[in-house]
């Protein structure tokens, strides 16, 4: 069985270019795990995907692969995403450790964290701000209440976290990075519960007159699944160093930024590594910042 694969998705476009980008740091910055598996799955427009990045990912001994998804539930944000998920993990059963990427992550030094200890289950990262979260200390709102009574989550499950910029909250995880066990099933439960969530009338009411609330029910769930599924001592945080916020580098307190975003394990970047003006503005060690305009600017040697 594989120790762990690497899996995220693309679509056609600057999706494909992420990704070739999240498989070119694994490869060159992944230490030990430089030689893993990483998997890239396209539920729509392989041949284009193919026409975009295909050759890349074949020189970087990627497995591009068709990626077939259920329904998504009901008109949901990112539903599609979770559906995704879950297939994936029901096709990852040969691996040990899955760890499942936006692909907008750029990997900057061995992601060691990823091998998590064989009593952890999942190895994840808080949200990047608190937004619709509940402070540390305070009662949880109606909404909040409600997901933890849909998805069956134990009183005693609550323990604090800190957000990227810094905020004390109650549990409430980021989708953009998580490293599960594909034999527990967890990702596949959050497509579960999602669609249960949207069936639900008091959260469906709360997400009709909140849109930010709709935006982020897929989180809330996916937080509310983990601590119904797993003890909390199953569940590890991988540390600031990773899935760190590149694109909110400006509102993270002075001090938790890394003094350079060599530093850093993982980040995620969204669209401000391909935005020359921006990438500019972020610390970097000059051989960093070179091989990047390598990677991203046409014509740059």
């Amino acid at each position: 069985m594989t120790r762990l694969a690497f899996a995220t998705l693309a679509v056609p476009g600057l999706p494909a270019r992420q990704a070739a980008l999240l498989a070119t740091g694994i490869r060159v910055f992944g230490g030990a795990l430089a030689e893993a598996p990483i998997r890239v799955f396209v539920p729509e427009g392989l041949d284009r995907v193919e026409g975009d990045v295909g050759p890349d990912l074949a020189r970087l001994r990627v497995d591009l692969l068709p990626l077939t998804i259920e329904s998504p539930a009901g008109e949901v944000p990112f539903g599609r995403k979770v559906a995704a998920a879950a297939a994936v993990e029901s096709a990852s059963a040969d691996t040990a450790l899955l760890a499942w990427l936006d692909r907008d992550t750029l990997v900057l030094r061995e992601p060691s964290a990823f091998l998590l200890a064989a009593s952890a289950a999942l190895g994840y990262r808080p949200v990047h701000h608190r937004l619709i979260g509940t402070e540390w200390g305070r009662p949880p709102d109606g909404f909040w209440s409600r997901i933890w009574q849909v998805c069956g989550v134990p009183e005693d499950r609550q323990f604090p976290m800190t957000t990227s910029v810094g905020e004390r909250i109650c549990p409430y995880l980021n989708a953009g990075l998580l490293v599960v066990r594909p034999e527990r099933g967890l990702l596949a439960a959050w497509d579960r519960g999602l669609r249960a969530a949207r069936q639900d009338q008091e959260l469906g009411a709360w997400c009709e007159h909140s849109e930010r609330h709709l935006l982020f029910l897929h989180q809330a769930v996916l937080t509310a699944v983990a601590l119904a599924t797993l003890d909390p001592a199953e569940m590890a945080d991988l540390g600031p160093g990773y899935n760190y916020p590149l694109h909110l580098h400006g509102e993270v307190p002075a001090s938790l930024r890394p003094g350079l975003i060599d530093d850093l394990a993982t980040a995620r970047f969204e669209e401000v590594l391909f935005d020359p003006q921006q990438r500019e503005g972020l610390p970097m060690s000059p051989s960093l910042r070179r091989w990047l305009a390598s990677q991203l600017e046409p014509g740059h040697s």
